[in-house]
């Protein structure tokens, strides 16, 4: 059998054969311009595109150029989206570190104490955002430590609950009070929830204790029926909590609180009151005052007297119910309205005797030769 034994050994080799040596593309040196290119250290976009572009023109072995103007267009836009939010991260920071700013001032010049942590918080809130939770820790002054520490013990050795227990009956009243209270408080609702699917887990139930302040020693607890002559004499702070550790006055505090809420006691019986509006007297001067002495000069008072003076007052008044201007075209405009007054012949009262003022009287016993 015959062997054939190629003609060439490369593809460079067949190009020597074809072409001239100097007709043959100059992909080597291009090439190690592209790799220089790499290694370049410019900071900016732009040299590095012309570079490029310099090495890509329009060869006869290049019929259709090595277009760059779609990555020039999307480098463009890319930068152009980069800077608005880097502009629009900038406002937010700096609008956000002058809030976080303002909660640090009102902070420092704050006492120690609640203020102080409020602003604190807010401070954090405003660098972290709304959702944020902090938990501070907190330290007790004597008194509220060893109150803190007597309702401890009240409620897991003493009378807190002893009355639920023995005389209502009640085996678990803390159990019995958080399924009550978890079928309306959702934070109470999930919490229910972390106890079962402790036990589900084989987890220990998270214990609650209650404890109730201000510590009242043989107070019951109010948070479920306590008994009938037990007198609320002011406000309680009833506080149900899991402890991780066993309660310490004297450790520092720190605690998640899930919820809160408050509630009216009713009372057993209640004092009531009946209210209702009526015309109230005014409070006037009065404008006519009747004077009436007695009829006789023995210097008492007959009751048919006085009734008799009321009803002739009366009459008389009628006279005068209505204004001159109503009578000045009657007839009536001469005698009406009239003054009338009691009037003595003898003196023996008191009166106005209008005819000695006249001389009636005079003319009368002038012409009777009285």
């Amino acid at each position: 059998m015959r062997q054939f034994r190629p003609l060439y050994g490369n593809r460079k080799q067949l190009f020597s054969l074809i072409l001239p040596p100097h007709q043959l593309p100059q992909h080597d040196t291009r090439r190690d311009g592209f790799a220089a290119i790499l290694l370049r250290s410019d900071p900016g976009f732009l040299p590095l595109l012309n570079a490029v572009n310099a090495l890509s023109p329009v060869t006869q072995w290049d019929p259709l150029p090595f277009d760059l103007q779609t990555l020039t267009s999307g480098a463009v836009a890319f930068v152009v989206d980069l800077a608005a939010t880097v502009t629009s991260q900038r406002a937010a920071v700096t609008q956000r570190s002058a809030a976080v700013q303002t909660q640090l001032n009102v902070a420092a010049a704050a006492a120690p104490g609640p203020a102080q942590v409020d602003a604190l918080v807010a401070a954090a809130k405003a660098l972290l955002g709304d959702d944020t939770i902090v938990i501070p820790e907190f330290g007790l002054v004597v008194g509220q430590g060893d109150d803190w520490a007597n309702a401890v013990a009240a409620s897991t050795g003493g009378a807190l609950l002893d009355w639920l227990k023995t005389t209502a009956k009640i085996d678990f009243p803390v159990e019995e009070w958080l399924t009550g209270a978890a079928r309306v408080r959702p934070a109470l609702r999930a919490w229910e929830g972390v106890g079962a699917l402790s036990g589900a887990l084989g987890r220990p139930d998270p214990a609650l204790l209650p404890i109730q302040l201000p510590f009242e020693a043989n107070a019951p607890w109010l948070a479920l029926q306590f008994r009938p002559n037990y007198v609320i004499a002011s406000d309680r702070l009833l506080y149900t909590a899991h402890y991780s550790a066993p309660f310490d006055k004297t450790a520092r505090q720190c605690g998640l609180l899930l919820d809160e809420w408050s509630e009216v006691i009713p009372a057993t019986d209640r004092d009531t009151g009946i209210t209702f509006n009526f015309a109230r007297p005014d409070n006037e001067p009065p404008q006519t005052i009747l004077v009436v002495t007695p009829a006789t000069a023995n210097g008492q008072w007959q009751w048919e007297d006085l009734v008799g003076a009321l009803n002739e007052t009366l009459d008389l008044a009628k006279k005068r119910a209505v204004e001159p201007s109503q009578l000045d075209n009657t007839p009536y405009a001469p005698l009406l309205p009239a003054t009338t007054l009691a009037v003595t012949l003898y003196a023996i009262s008191i009166g106005a005797s209008l005819t000695v003022a006249n001389g009636a009287l005079k003319n009368l016993a002038a012409a009777y030769n009285v």
